[in-house]
């Protein structure tokens, strides 16, 4: 249990950071918050060399805050240079999946750099050398980073001052605060397109894998048949997961053009009916492998891989849509509380479905029904939010 809550309690502390870390961003210095931010993140790696469960929690939660201010730094950067004319909206797609894509392909490396360190040189060297290196990163961000963007996030400032103005009201109408149509579609919007791509999927795959593994009597080892080949189960799931970041991160710039040149309220719902649908078919594959038992086809294991991979397509393209819809409505902080829920609740829902005895492919069934909603909320937004001047 203590592992679980090690792996999402930095989730799950963000949910809380997040509102602080947009006012810091909105009254201080973007460049000195962003500073301290890296810094933090750097000293809290080094301290998971630890082996005191209380202080490694603490250093999980200092991290997950620290997470907050860089992530929203990197999203508001993207509104604030529409701002300040140095980019215009119709490029924000682009800007958006590049900052994307730069934080996947970085997810890549890690995980196959992380894997090559800790095997051949232990956890503790790998701690260390990635806080190491994050601390060496801040002297750039402190003096070369955003260039001639504002002294301070313009986007944030305007939230906060929106926030401040609604809570006035709220107190002089005695009315409890409330979140309007289009804010509640983003909300959820976010939470669907995280809950289900890195939640929900991503979470389970290793013990949805594991469930049609082979073991080997003799050397113990378990194996997936993919009809035409043997592979290891750990190592196939970590490759696979390695080149759905990398391959994810490479595209997600070219997703952020289609965005750009159709608009997130044509790719918004179409992605998201696209993913239900490929979720259905998951399952109806996966279930046919599940009604064979052991002698399940390597080839129907197979099929259900492939439709994973246009899953990931697919995420990839609902999140840069979904994203792109938040920063144009200048909603960033709300975007990414919603997408912070759904990256906590995800594997939670994911695991407790296997947890209650229920196939794995009721895990692709939950991820389509998840997106097939997200589709509905997505093709009523694009109808009724109205344009951003």
């Amino acid at each position: 249990w203590q592992a679980g809550v090690i792996l999402s309690v930095n989730r799950w502390v963000r949910l809380l950071t997040n509102t602080p870390a947009a006012w810091l961003l909105g009254r201080l210095p973007t460049r000195m918050v962003f500073t301290v931010a890296i810094l933090s993140g750097g000293c809290t790696s080094i301290a998971y060399i630890t082996t005191s469960f209380p202080f490694f929690l603490l250093a999980r939660l200092a991290w997950g805050a620290s997470w907050s201010v860089i992530r929203l730094t990197g999203l508001l950067v993207v509104t604030d240079c529409v701002d300040a004319k140095i980019a215009t909206e119709a490029s924000i797609g682009q800007m958006t999946g590049l900052f994307s894509g730069l934080a996947r392909v970085g997810s890549a490396v890690g995980m196959a750099a992380g894997g090559i360190v800790s095997d051949t040189l232990g956890f503790d060297t790998l701690f260390v050398l990635a806080g190491v290196l994050t601390i060496a990163a801040t002297p750039f961000a402190f003096t070369s980073a955003f260039g001639s963007l504002p002294r301070v996030s313009a986007t944030a400032a305007k939230h906060l001052a929106r926030l401040e103005q609604d809570r006035k009201a709220e107190r002089m109408c005695c009315d409890a605060p409330r979140l309007s149509a289009a804010q509640a579609q983003l909300f959820a919007l976010a939470f669907a397109a995280s809950c289900a791509g890195n939640g929900i999927i991503v979470s389970t795959l290793g013990a949805v894998l594991a469930s049609y593994s082979e073991i080997d009597e003799l050397s113990g080892r378990s194996s997936l048949n993919l009809g035409f080949v043997h592979v290891d189960t750990a190592s196939f799931n970590g490759v696979f997961l390695a080149a759905r970041w990398a391959l994810e991160g490479l595209g997600a710039p070219l997703f952020g053009r289609v965005v750009d040149h159709c608009g997130w309220r044509i790719i918004a719902p179409a992605v998201f009916t696209l993913s239900c649908v490929n979720g259905c078919l998951g399952f109806l594959l996966l279930s046919a492998a599940e009604e064979m038992g052991n002698r399940a086809s390597g080839a129907l294991l197979l099929l259900v891989l492939v439709s994973l991979v246009l899953f990931f397509f697919l995420a990839s393209a609902s999140d840069l849509s979904v994203k792109a819809m938040g920063v144009i409505l200048r909603e960033t902080p709300l975007l990414v509380q919603g997408n912070d829920l759904g990256a906590a609740v995800g594997p939670l829902l994911g695991y407790a479905i296997l947890q209650v005895g229920l196939p794995p492919s009721a895990v692709l069934a939950t991820q389509a029904l998840v997106h097939g909603t997200a589709a509905l909320i997505a093709s009523s937004a694009a109808r009724s939010v109205p344009p951003m001047i």
